[in-house]
């Protein structure tokens, strides 16, 4: 339980104006950085906007089903199939997950969802096309979940896949998809912005995403109303996966 010091109390807490929820790999987890999913891009940008978030992130993670790293602990589902499902993804050498059933996106809805996927995609490698083909499969799939979320697709910092990533987005946006959107991260970051690997940004590289990313964001945000329901359950996922379905890090009032 919770013990208060003598003489303190508690406050209630402020009502949310929404709930983002990021979809990535580690950069989105934080990896490499001080305080991990506390010092990634999701977490600052949700908090410089006053919004609930919720990350579904695994180090290592490819968007493409069928890719995936060969070495231990490597995530051997893609995103493409890993979003729509309860708990965490079989890790290798396994390929196969212990009761992961589809997860019910009745649960809460996001209000925007930012992609940030495809490095592992290009270095582990899967083939353009495949890519190309598994991201426009992955946003009608998204779409067909989450009809009114405002979906925000990012290039990833490096450059990896940037042009199948924009085709797959105007692929799909240009059906009628008006709540759909491309962001341009080129030039957001410089070498000096990363750790010595030059893939995963350091604690300032994500500080600079995030800002760059709250300015993207917020006229989407300031349309808003104030949020006065709990938008997700607490979750049992462990916490070196970072953030799941089910869990997020910041709740609105009852």
């Amino acid at each position: 339980g919770l013990v208060l010091a003598s003489g303190a109390r508690t406050l209630p807490a402020e009502p949310s104006k929404g709930l983002i929820e990021f979809v990535g790999n580690s950069i989105t987890s934080g990896s490499e950085t001080t305080n991990g999913n506390i010092s990634a891009f999701a977490w600052l940008t949700g908090e410089a906007l006053g919004l609930d978030r919720t990350a579904i992130s695994y180090p290592g993670i490819t968007l493409t089903a069928g890719y995936s790293y060969t070495f231990n602990g490597a995530p051997t589902i893609g995103q493409e199939v890993q979003y729509f499902k309860l708990t965490t993804p079989p890790l290798y050498p396994s390929k196969t997950a212990v009761n992961n059933t589809d997860w019910n996106f009745s649960r809460y809805t996001p209000d925007i969802v930012v992609l940030n996927i495809g490095t592992n995609d290009k270095l582990v490698p899967v083939p353009a096309a495949n890519f190309r083909a598994a991201y426009v499969r992955f946003l009608k799939a998204i779409r067909a979940k989450l009809p009114t979320t405002r979906i925000f697709v990012m290039r990833p910092y490096g450059g990896h896949f940037a042009t199948e990533i924009e085709s797959a987005w105007k692929e799909v946006s240009g059906a009628g998809d008006t709540r759909m959107h491309f962001i341009n991260t080129n030039g957001w970051l410089v070498p000096s912005d990363y750790v010595s690997d030059g893939l995963h940004p350091s604690d300032a590289g994500q500080i600079k995403v995030s800002t760059k990313l709250a300015e993207v964001l917020k006229p989407y945000v300031d349309g808003l109303t104030t949020s006065t329901t709990v938008r997700a359950a607490p979750s049992t996922i462990p916490s070196r996966l970072r953030t799941e379905h089910g869990l997020s890090l910041t709740f609105s009032v009852l």
